[in-house]
């Protein structure tokens, strides 16, 4: 082992290249400081990729080939920094043998090579439908992150909404009810609760209990619900009597309104019930005075009548028959038809009376 060291170290009888520069001085440092620099890149570059492969091996494909490229360059890399060496020193059996090591891992590398470009090239195509498919993910998600944005504006819109509407629906003075396809209740406001004297649960409660038991009264909101259910058809201006539960009775003027989806069926009923109990209670107590007025006047046997100037027609009440001997129907056509049974005599004087009366005494 010695003998072969001093045998690949030996110089011979060799001149050093400094002697075919003629140890000429700027020419000696060119060669000297370009093979230096050479040298060190080259040492550096394959330092850094087998740093680069150890930190990730894993990831990186091929690694061996980095290394085996750092070889290569490492081992070019000697042989320039040993013609540093053989400026002054003859060793060129050393140098031959680091130009034998580089040629070997040149020529291997070389071999190594063409099989991976295949495989390369797959990996680049690889990577860019990888990169296509990146760029797509992100436009999905921007368009996603948009949509979601959107969404949350229009959920934003339509819990303002509700609420306006939840508002408007708790301080509405005319009661409402919201019924479902079965006409179960499913929403009522405040006002419907007064008017009815019932508390939601109660209300619920009693629409359910009702329905199982069968009861079915013409005159309840209920049966009017169901009525257009069945029918898919409004009902409005309905009066009703209705008996609270604190025995009271109400009377309420009810308008009931389907709402029915794309395939014709209802899905639910929206009913608006105004107490109109004052105003029936005055409509009665004006029938009342009405028929006790016209029983007085036919206890009376007088005849009244009311003559419009303006269209010449006459209204007769009274003991017509009982007094003149004629039925309603007989004394039409007008104030003519009737100034034409007034007897002869007296038919001047009802001309007068009737001028004094419409146009005045002048």
């Amino acid at each position: 082992m010695l003998d072969f060291l001093r045998w690949i170290f030996s110089t011979g009888d060799f001149m050093s290249h400094g002697h075919c520069y003629l140890w000429n001085p700027g020419l000696v440092r060119l060669h000297a400081i370009s093979d230096l620099f050479i040298g060190g890149s080259y040492v550096a570059i394959s330092a850094t990729l087998a740093y680069l492969v150890r930190r990730s091996r894993r990831d990186i494909p091929f690694s061996w080939m980095f290394l085996a490229f750092g070889t290569f360059i490492v081992a070019c890399g000697c042989t320039h920094l040993v013609e540093i060496w053989t400026l002054w020193t003859p060793v060129y059996w050393f140098a031959g043998s680091v130009k034998l090591l580089t040629a070997t891992a040149s020529v291997a590398t070389a071999i190594a090579l063409p099989p991976l470009i295949p495989k390369t090239l797959k990996l680049i195509r690889a990577a860019k439908i990888s990169e296509f498919r990146h760029r797509q993910l992100q436009i999905a998600y921007a368009d996603l992150e948009s949509e979601i944005t959107e969404r949350k504006r229009i959920e934003q819109e339509l819990s303002q909404s509700e609420e306006r509407f939840r508002s408007l629906f708790q301080n509405l003075r005319v009661g409402v009810t919201v019924s479902g396809p079965n006409g179960e209740l499913l929403m009522c406001n405040p006002a419907a609760m007064r008017l009815l004297g019932m508390t939601e649960e109660q209300l619920v409660t009693s629409v359910i209990s009702r329905s199982e038991a069968g009861h079915d009264t013409p005159s309840e909101p209920r049966q009017q619900i169901s009525e257009v259910i069945n029918s898919r058809r409004p009902v409005r201006d309905a009066v009703m009597a209705v008996q609270r539960a604190d025995d009271d009775e109400v009377w309420l003027l009810m308008s009931s309104e389907p709402q029915v989806t794309a395939d014709g069926a209802v899905s639910t009923v929206i009913s608006t019930c105004l107490d109109i109990t004052q105003r029936k209670l005055a409509e009665d107590s004006i029938v009342e005075w009405k028929n006790r007025y016209e029983a007085a006047i036919q206890a009376s046997g007088q005849v009244l009548y009311d003559w419009n100037p303006a269209t010449e027609e006459v209204t007769f009440d009274g003991s017509l028959t009982k007094t003149l001997g004629y039925e309603p129907a007989e004394i039409t056509g007008g104030l003519t038809h009737w100034v034409e049974r007034i007897h002869p005599d007296d038919r001047q004087r009802f001309a007068t009376e009737r001028r004094v009366l419409h146009y005045g005494s002048g």
